[in-house]
């Protein structure tokens, strides 16, 4: 949960603020972002251990203590393989920020095996604690070592630049960000299961799940394009951005084709996988792959607003479609049901994706759709005055 919380807010700020340090050679701010991110993880690492040991310390013997140590020292690991891999990404690395991921779980599953094969210790909670750790090690390690290679020698051994306010402001509003789109994936679940009954929300569960095959051909890229998307806006070259972001979506819209269409017109198929009275959610299933699909010919427009620092507009955006599709599910789910809720999260969801879309045009005047219209830019693709 700590990994997943640091990479959806502090996360993306380090990536964007690599990129856009690394495009102007600014190094002491670079080498700052870095510390300052660490400094961060290890006194939370502190705090969590010190809870621990206070909660389930009991009467304080040792058993709480090396509790304490191993949940503290697995926060720190988990903390700065999330600040490294993020900045090992923004550098444009993003083969080597996923290896550091791919090393965890094999470092387990040899640490389990060679546990339980050459030592002949069977598995227990503790043993899969500590190799939890051990794996965090590993990657942590990697993504450390392998980040310092990549920098000037001046930047390790060179001063530090802090711009704390402005990267714990965006931190916290892509926090809030972050839990508002955890919202808007879960949150009608849980209303067709309040307002309509658990079938229901099983059923219209599957049906999102399905609907979102449609969103991964864009997810898997997103994240590569990010940090090309910040540095190229940062030294002003937002003629080769458009044309990023033209490509970007035009590749989303063929890798999204192909599980869209499936959806569309065999998705009692796909449904019948779960069982015959899944069949229902056909129309729904139908109704969200077109609102993804819209979604995906719009383009990544949350992490082109994230990347060029309109950390707000992408929070505030998605904190109202949460209060509209909640308004919506409230009048929608008891009179149509399911079908009602899909509605609702699609009509939300278009709805945000274009004034997001909207945004861009206005504050940086490009266009992140499929079409890539160039008519927004002015002489030698600067921004447009205001």
């Amino acid at each position: 949960m700590f990994g997943m919380v640091l990479s959806a807010g502090f996360g993306n700020v380090v990536r964007r603020y690599t990129a856009s340090y690394e495009s102007y050679s600014d190094w002491t701010k670079l080498r700052g972002l870095v510390s300052f991110f660490s400094m961060v993880v290890a006194s939370l690492s502190i705090a969590v251990g010190l809870v621990v040991w206070v909660v389930f310390g009991g009467d304080g013997g040792n058993g709480a203590v090396v509790q304490a140590v191993a949940v503290g020292i697995g926060v720190l690991l988990l903390g700065l393989t999330a600040v490294t891999s993020e900045c090992l990404s923004g550098l444009q690395k993003v083969v080597l920020a996923q290896v550091a991921s791919v090393l965890r779980p094999l470092t387990l599953l040899f640490f389990l095996g060679g546990s339980v094969v050459v030592v002949g210790r069977e598995i227990d909670p503790q043993l899969v604690v500590w190799g939890f750790v051990l794996s965090l090690f590993a990657g942590t390690g990697f993504a450390a070592v392998t980040l310092i290679r990549l920098w000037p020698d001046r930047v390790v051994a060179g001063r530090l630049d802090f711009e704390v306010g402005t990267w714990v402001s965006g931190g916290a509003f892509l926090l809030f960000a972050a839990s508002m789109h955890a919202s808007k994936t879960y949150l009608d679940v849980l209303m067709v299961g309040w307002l309509g009954s658990e079938q229901d929300a099983g059923i219209y569960r599957a049906v999102t799940r399905g609907s979102e095959l449609v969103l991964l051909g864009l997810g898997a890229v997103v994240p590569s394009v990010g940090p090309l998307v910040a540095r190229q806006s940062a030294v002003g070259r937002l003629s080769e951005t458009q044309r990023t972001l033209t490509q970007l979506a035009r590749l989303g819209l063929v890798i999204s084709m192909p599980p869209m269409i499936v959806m569309v017109f065999f998705g009692e198929v796909f449904l019948g996988l779960f069982g015959r009275e899944f069949l229902v959610g056909v129309e729904g299933l139908r109704v969200l792959a077109i609102a993804n699909y819209l979604g995906v010919a719009l383009g990544g427009v949350a992490m082109v607003l994230m990347m060029t620092g309109h950390h707000r507009a992408v929070a505030w955006s998605l904190g109202a479609a949460v209060l509209f599709n909640v308004a919506l599910n409230f009048f929608l789910i008891p009179r149509f049901g399911a079908l009602g809720a899909a509605y609702a999260k699609a009509t939300s969801h278009v709805l945000v994706s274009t004034y997001m879309f909207w945004k861009i045009r206005e504050s940086l005047g490009l266009d992140t759709s499929a079409l890539g219209v160039r008519s927004w830019f002015g002489a030698g693709g600067r921004l447009r005055p205001s």
